[in-house]
């Protein structure tokens, strides 16, 4: 039951590999541009004032500012080995669950570790998380991540439809452990175990169960990491623009209470900022 609250919370809710020498196969469109897979340019810039400047775009989010404090002054820690042992807690305790079914062969499957494998390349100091990719039978349109673990729905795979557009959304996924959001959920339930003994990280999943995971700022800032990592292998990072602008279609107009509650900014905020990223980096 711990685990499942956990996952609700660190899904990257979407309404939200192919070598280095060919493309991959089952994936939908192969649009890659290259095959060569090369470092992410240290000329990057991205700007998180892309979003409208206003407090609901930085509300939410899995740490506070006032928790974010409290862990500083409690010198909380959390290793990538730390960060690395918990996904795999969390993978053996859905691997043995009925609800979940993994899919261990195949094009799709093998596609998948090959993908992750070249984005995994480009990065630029790393860190020392160990990262594996789960293929998950599963008709919703949605990928997740915790502990350096990413799962891939079946049915984010059809929405996709195209090699460079899932490798933007597996850079996405990659993004939200390389930018550190998952070592401060895990920190947090670190703390929170401190004081509450052993009830310390159920009672922080009930908590997080009314509060978005990840404030919508950081899901602006790992659509471009995950764009970067695209680019730089070989894939072509406007199809994740593309991606939303699918996803606008299907969302009505703001509302700016429901954007309150929303840990994800709107499909078309996220188009906006991640062509300007682009534009302003790859000169597209």
């Amino acid at each position: 039951m711990k685990i499942k609250i956990l996952l609700t919370l660190c899904i990257f809710s979407f309404f939200l590999y192919k070598n280095s020498s060919s493309q991959v196969s089952g994936l939908g469109k192969k649009d890659r541009l290259t095959t060569t897979v090369e470092k992410v340019p240290t000329s990057i810039k991205t700007n998180l004032n892309c979003l409208p400047n206003d407090p609901i775009y930085t509300s939410g989010g899995v740490v506070t500012e006032a928790e974010k404090f409290a862990i500083s002054m409690a010198g909380v820690k959390v290793s990538a080995e730390e960060e690395s042992d918990f996904g795999d807690d969390v993978y053996n305790e859905m691997k043995s669950s009925a609800e979940y079914q993994f899919i261990t062969s195949g094009a799709q499957y093998n596609a998948l570790q090959a993908m992750l494998a070249d984005l995994l390349k480009t990065r630029r100091n790393p860190s020392g998380i160990r990262y594996k990719i789960h293929l998950v039978k599963n008709s919703e349109i949605n990928a997740y991540t915790l502990g350096g673990h990413v799962f891939v729905n079946t049915g984010i795979i059809d929405f996709a439809n195209s090699e460079s557009a899932l490798a933007a959304i597996i850079g996405h996924e990659i993004g939200h452990n390389e930018k550190g959001h998952i070592n401060l959920l895990l920190k947090k339930i670190k703390l929170g175990n401190s004081f509450m003994g052993g009830f310390g990280d159920i009672g922080l999943a009930l908590q997080q169960t009314i509060t978005p995971f990840f404030n919508q700022k950081n899901e602006v800032e790992v659509d471009a990491y995950g764009a970067d990592l695209c680019q730089a292998a070989g894939y072509d990072s406007r199809k994740g623009m593309e991606l939303w602008k699918k996803m606008a279609e299907s969302e009505g107009k703001k509302n700016m209470i429901e954007s309150f509650l929303r840990s994800h900014p709107y499909s078309n905020d996220r188009y906006d900022c991640l062509k300007k990223h682009i534009e302003t980096n790859y000169k597209f």
